[in-house]
């Protein structure tokens, strides 16, 4: 229970951040809870407690039988002090930040993967033809959950969470060739976990993460 509500507090944060970050507009619809769930790892439970307290809040209007909206009003001038407070306070830490959680981070992917049984890796096939960047947080939170360590999946939302870059708004035509590229990396890690060959695995994770979280765009 202690653990879910933890989740639930994560989650809450996700989805609040986004709509302050104007990822989610006002008017915008949030995809429906089944596919929250599927797409975060996330019991039901969990993601209703999150939605219910983004209700009471003002941020949300959540009905049974329709489709939960954004109601959150804010002007862009209003939403860029906030993003730049968000990031200011935190900038100076990043790049520590991000190299003690791939310490972390990176051995507990391989062990789910060597966790994953064909069932697994069939869907990690399927979620390997990434659109956004939003389906690089799915594809980790997928391979955590192998691991039944809920230390781990708190860990990588903590840190995403902290760092922000989960909550900026891609825009298509710029990102296509960086998502082909995640695309192909995904495609091949997936083929080295089917072989078992876990020491290319490492490094292939390593450049997946590296792409995948944008540090690559700034020579970081």
């Amino acid at each position: 229970m202690q653990s879910e509500q933890q989740y639930s507090n994560l989650v809450y944060e996700y989805f609040l951040t986004r709509i302050r970050f104007r990822y989610y507009k006002y008017g915008d619809t949030l995809p429906s809870i089944d596919t929250l769930c599927r797409e975060l790892s996330v019991s039901s439970q969990t993601m209703k407690m999150a939605l219910k307290r983004l209700r009471s809040e003002g941020y949300i209007d959540m009905r049974n039988g329709r489709s939960t909206k954004v109601i959150f009003q804010q002007d862009q001038e209003t939403s860029n002090q906030y993003i730049l407070r968000y990031f200011s306070c935190r900038i100076h830490c990043f790049r520590d930040l991000y190299q003690s959680v791939n310490l972390i981070i990176e051995p507990l992917l391989l062990e789910g993967l060597r966790r994953a049984d064909e069932k697994d890796l069939a869907c990690l096939t399927r979620l390997a033809e990434v659109t956004s960047m939003d389906d690089v947080l799915h594809l980790f939170c997928f391979i955590l959950q192998k691991t039944d360590n809920p230390l781990a999946m708190n860990l990588y939302w903590e840190t995403s969470i902290f760092l922000g870059l989960l909550f900026l708004k891609h825009d298509y035509k710029r990102d296509l060739m960086e998502t082909d590229l995640l695309r192909r990396e995904l495609k091949h890690s997936i083929l080295l976990a089917e072989n078992k060959e876990w020491d290319l695995l490492s490094q292939q994770f390593q450049a997946f993460r590296r792409d995948s979280t944008g540090f690559h765009r700034n020579g970081s």
